[in-house]
């Protein structure tokens, strides 16, 4: 065994779940990276947590420990194991719970905790109760120890930890950037007969804003051969007023909500939209503008902080809540073939900087310190 053997530890619950939204994707893909990583540095061990309900890809396997419980229970247990085994340092990529228990139960242990956004503190009714308490409760226990440091997946969501957590000195908060994951290549593009359509790429929640999206598209339906398409996961709950939206102003022919959609979905509704949009009041990165910019789509979104930091200048902006606002970019885009081949070129050009591996290597260096 090789001497100062350096034990790094880490959660791989949301990366190995199915139907894998914007945290999962990040879990995934950083701990694909830590993998390779470790395997370069033989003065490492690597150990991956796992609570039973997934299988991990085979690769994984060897280096997974399963913890079969739910809840706290879990973290507590992660927590323990991880004193037994005298873990250096562990990366918590999707949850403040587990990094609290393992101060209590080992205060000689390193943190490294992912902020991907502040949703509890600035959009809580966006959020239930349940998580919104526990998120609260323990992000505030965790900006009080020393022995934890934060990444944040943007500079936007390092200003607001750093505006709602004024204690916390800047050097204890790293930014650390969201990269892009390779889609399979679409089989076919669509006929040209086909409608052309703006696909909107989200979970389905109010803080998304798909209702301005809907107002917007009411407003130019005459004028436009579009359709909509929104893909994202949704409950029954947030799904109702769109549906009703769509039913009273009759659009049931123009909108498809496809819900959850297969990767190669994904990649074939990017190939083939004539736009993007992305509506949303606050994101902590928000992955679906990058993506759409990395296939030459023209992307319309929000004027948000975070959307200017990751897409200005290679979309367009428009007032959140004003879908007259939007209705009129839409249009402008629409008649103005020019300026959608400019943003066509500018955002693949924009987004080589978002890199899996160059944001694990990152991850990866503070972890070894």
């Amino acid at each position: 065994m090789p001497k100062q053997l350096i034990k790094i530890a880490t959660d791989i619950r949301e990366a190995i779940a199915p139907n894998k939204a914007g945290k999962g994707e990040y879990n995934f893909h950083i701990v694909q990276n830590l993998i390779q990583l470790s395997k370069k540095n033989p003065k490492t061990e690597l150990i991956l947590f796992n609570d039973n309900r997934f299988t991990p890809p085979k690769e994984w396997q060897k280096y997974t420990i399963n913890i079969p419980h739910q809840g706290l229970k879990w973290h507590k247990e992660v927590a323990k194991s991880c004193h037994k085994q005298g873990i250096s340092n562990y990366f918590s990529p999707t949850s403040y719970i587990t990094p609290h228990y393992i101060h209590r139960f080992s205060s000689d242990t390193k943190t490294l905790t992912t902020v991907h956004d502040l949703i509890v503190f600035l959009h809580p009714q966006s959020h239930p109760l349940k998580p919104r308490l526990i998120e609260n409760y323990y992000l505030k226990k965790l900006t009080k120890l020393t022995n934890n440091t934060f990444t944040t997946v943007s500079d936007s969501t390092k200003k607001d930890l750093q505006k709602i957590f004024p204690r916390l000195a800047s050097d204890q908060i790293k930014v650390i950037k969201n990269g892009l994951k390779d889609f399979p290549k679409p089989s076919t593009k669509t006929s040209k007969k086909a409608k052309p359509f703006i696909l909107s790429v989200s979970t389905i929640l109010p803080r998304k804003n798909y209702i301005t999206l809907l107002k917007a598209f009411n407003i130019i339906k005459s004028l436009i051969p579009h359709e909509i398409h929104i893909i994202g996961k949704y409950d029954k709950k947030n799904l109702a007023p769109l549906l009703k939206y769509i039913k009273d102003h009759q659009l049931e022919k123009r909108v498809k909500i496809l819900g959850y959609v297969s990767s190669k979905k994904l990649s074939s509704e990017y190939a083939n939209a004539d736009m993007l949009v992305i509506p949303s009041t606050y994101e902590g990165f928000g992955l679906p503008v990058i993506e759409g910019l990395k296939r030459g789509l023209p992307v319309i979104c929000s004027d948000i902080p975070v959307f200017h930091e990751v897409a200005d200048p290679a979309a367009l902006f428009f007032k959140p809540l004003n879908p007259v606002d939007l209705a009129n970019q839409i249009i402008f885009l629409h008649k103005n073939q020019e300026q959608k081949q400019i943003l066509s070129k500018e955002g693949p050009k924009l987004v080589k900087k978002y890199n899996w591996k160059k944001s694990s290597q990152k991850i990866w260096k503070i972890l070894l310190k």
